[in-house]
């Protein structure tokens, strides 16, 4: 017979595990079949945009003036080409019209239309006038002119500058950097920006000694080559919003080759289906008078950043010998100034109640901590029986655990993206760029830290318990409801464990979740890309967060894990 307090506990512990299982296949079913009835717009866009400050804009507006919600999803444009060819977005804003031809040409998209355009330039570091290096000296002696081709400007309209003493040519200056080695810094992310930087070093050898490339955005390749008092090619919005807190200035601008063409792509879906009418109507936005509006109307401190596909730009002035802007003076802030003025900035976003703050914390709590319930009903019982029971096979399965605790995120988000993509095998629930879908790869992250440790704990219980439950009349299953009664102290750890993993990884919330504004960011996708904006204080704050999660955590594991007094 067992004893009463025995199979009492048991009970307990399998009535609470049964509620957690039960709600949780509740919510994952009315969230899936939320996703499936209603099929969302999505928006595929490129780094510039959105670090410009454009795209919030541009995506409010259409929603204010249409009614419908858009999910607005970021990254290179050869990523985002990449992504409409699979068919996970439903619009497309990039800047390559090369490869948007082809994109069409290739039957990925039923039209291509102009949206708007800004202006690329050189930038890099200032200098002395009598302390020129090398290559800025051989770009000046250029004795290159522009004179009246026949061919006008497309920006200004213009045949050409008559006065200049130097030609404005990009080209020119990156091969003279190239020549004498001198520090540049690309995007290397097969961006729009990091392809018109291709062109333009068509026919020079890459890398050369003092050439990197920095595998980031727009504004992240603009800090590391500040940092490193590099050269870099940039567009001029990313740039006018950022250089009050760079070094650099403008080397090459003007050059009619600069010229950056934004294009809108509808694209056709799978199967030969017709796009959306949601989709059209987002297209035909983005090609008409309502975004040129927003586009005429944005400013980045005061000046026009992007102009309408019809509409001509001021004139540049170009940057000739005795015009060099001379170096920024003072010294750079110290670092305690740098984390006291992030720390004040991070604190006036928590007590203002910043919305995009906010969001990423309840989604990273939500998540995680779903994600952590959702781990320990599946991996809690198979760790211990494993541990405990020690079936054949079991040292395989022990490596397969230690595989899964050591898979990197970016993996896991990689393999549940393939999947859940529009063409994958669990496509038709639509929930590729969703908290669901964050909630999935946390849990796939979970299991295998919770099963491996709950193994470890009842492989060091005594092996004889099995055999004393038999004796009494119970079964496997009551065994593994006591052994993890016993082994309440070390799941707690192994809960803890788990829950610091899921809410500090990032891979899986940019893989799967896209890093949507209100949507899917969570407090270490807005970590990234405050940090990749320059924004510290912005990226401090999500940060000091977690901080503060983790403390709580660590405070409250104990309490979970402490046994009732008998």
């Amino acid at each position: 017979m067992i004893p009463a307090s025995l199979r009492r506990r048991g009970t307990r512990l399998g009535a609470t595990t049964g509620s957690i299982a039960l709600a949780l296949a509740a919510f994952a079913l009315g969230g899936c079949g939320r996703a499936a009835s209603a099929p969302r717009l999505r928006l595929a866009a490129t780094h510039t945009v959105r670090d410009a400050g454009l795209l919030d804009p541009l995506v409010s507006a259409f929603e204010k003036e249409t009614g419908l919600d858009v999910e607005s999803v970021v990254f290179a444009t050869g990523q985002v080409l990449a992504l409409g060819a699979r068919g996970d977005a439903d619009v497309l804003l990039v800047h390559d019209r090369a490869a948007e031809s082809r994109f069409v040409a290739a039957g990925h998209a039923t039209s291509r239309g102009d949206a708007f355009w800004n202006r690329f330039l050189v930038v890099g570091p200032p200098f002395e006038e009598d302390a020129a290096p090398a290559w800025e000296r051989a770009y000046r002696t250029l004795e290159e002119t522009l004179h009246a081709s026949g061919t006008p400007d497309p920006a200004t309209g213009e045949l050409g500058h008559a006065t200049m003493r130097i030609r404005p040519s990009a080209a020119a200056y990156l091969r003279c950097l190239s020549k004498f080695e001198g520090p540049y810094v690309s995007r290397g992310d097969d961006s729009g920006t990091h392809r018109k930087e291709r062109a333009l070093l068509a026919g020079v050898r890459t890398p050369w000694p003092g050439y990197l490339e920095a595998g980031q955005g727009m504004a992240g390749t603009l800090r590391v080559a500040d940092r490193r008092r590099a050269a870099t090619l940039t567009d001029e919005a990313t740039w006018l919003r950022m250089r009050a807190s760079l070094d650099l200035v403008p080397r090459v601008e003007g050059d009619f080759a600069l010229r950056n063409d934004y294009g809108a792509l509808l694209v056709a879906p799978a199967g030969g289906a017709a796009p959306s009418e949601a989709a059209r109507r987002l297209y035909a936005w983005l090609t008409g008078p309502s975004c040129r509006a927003v586009v005429t109307a944005f400013s980045i401190e005061g000046r026009r950043a992007f102009f309408a596909p019809d509409e001509r730009a001021p004139t540049a002035t170009p940057i000739g010998p005795g015009e060099l802007p001379a170096p920024t003076p003072g010294a750079p802030p110290a670092l305690t100034d740098v984390f006291v003025d992030g720390t004040r900035q991070a604190l006036r976003l928590l007590v203002s109640g910043d919305a995009d703050t906010w969001h990423a914390v309840w989604l990273s709590l939500w998540t995680a901590a779903l994600a952590v319930l959702c781990g320990a009903c599946v991996g809690v019982p198979f760790g211990t029986w494993v541990g405990l029971m020690r079936p054949k096979g079991a040292g395989l399965v022990v490596f397969g655990l230690r595989v899964g605790m050591s898979v990197p995120t970016v993996v896991i988000g990689l393999v549940l993206y393939g999947v859940l993509c529009r063409r994958g095998v669990l496509g038709g629930l639509d929930l590729l760029y969703t908290p669901t879908a964050i909630l999935i790869g946390d849990t796939l992250l979970a299991a295998p830290i919770l099963a491996s440790h709950a193994h470890a704990a009842a492989a060091s219980l005594d092996p004889r318990v099995h055999e004393t439950v038999r004796t009494h009349g119970g079964g496997t299953s009551l065994t593994l409801r006591l052994a993890m009664a016993e082994l309440r102290p070390s799941t707690t750890a192994a809960v803890l464990s788990a829950f610091g993993r899921c809410i500090s990884e990032v891979g899986i919330a940019l893989a799967v979740g896209g890093s949507i504004r209100l949507h899917t960011r969570t407090l270490p996708a807005l970590v990234t890309l405050e940090t990749s904006k320059g924004e510290f204080g912005l990226a401090l704050a999500p940060g000091l967060i977690l901080v503060i999660i983790a403390c709580g955590a660590a405070l409250v594991a104990p309490a979970l894990s402490r046994e009732r007094r008998r």
